[in-house]
């Protein structure tokens, strides 16, 4: 799946991680949120984004009815590993979780994830990206950039590939 953007980004999304995402969330459920990061690497003069992995829930992540925070710990040792075994071509690109809703929209939380995560650089590629995988066939695509610490600038809907 790729996801394009008016600035001309787009994220790609291949279907063999949509289909580990969506084994996990059929196994897990939607009655308590749960997340991960998205790790990728950005095509040398493309504005192609893509990703390479995704990381399911750790058991040091908290679950909630309403509410997902993952570790940093176990996130950052994700990334550590990607980075070293891709030889430094492969970081990390942002943020995926679910919410129990057919249509899923980010909350404050997420908007506010988003802009912390600028104002402390951790966007190696500029560009930072969040799903959000609802309970039936939409996701939440939203980006930012580097530039803007004040949430999504832009906001996307897909499905899942059939």
């Amino acid at each position: 799946m790729e996801v394009p953007f008016r600035d001309g980004s787009i994220l790609v999304l291949p279907d063999r991680l949509l289909s580990k995402l969506r084994a996990a969330l059929a196994m897990s459920g939607y009655d308590f949120e749960s997340g991960g990061i998205l790790l990728g690497s950005k095509e040398a003069q493309s504005p192609r984004f893509i990703v390479k992995e995704l990381t399911l829930p750790s058991s040091l992540d908290a679950r909630k009815r309403f509410a997902f925070v993952r570790s940093k710990n176990s996130a950052n040792r994700a990334i550590e590993r990607a980075w070293r075994a891709s030889g430094g071509t492969v970081n990390y690109l942002g943020e995926w979780h679910t919410h129990n809703e057919k249509s899923p929209c980010p909350s404050s939380v997420d908007q506010n994830l988003i802009g912390d995560l600028v104002v402390v650089g951790s966007i190696p590629f500029g560009r930072i990206f969040m799903l959000i995988a609802g309970n039936s066939d939409e996701i939440f695509v939203g980006m930012t950039t580097a530039a803007n610490p004040n949430g999504f600038i832009e906001e996307r809907r897909a499905k899942w590939p059939v």
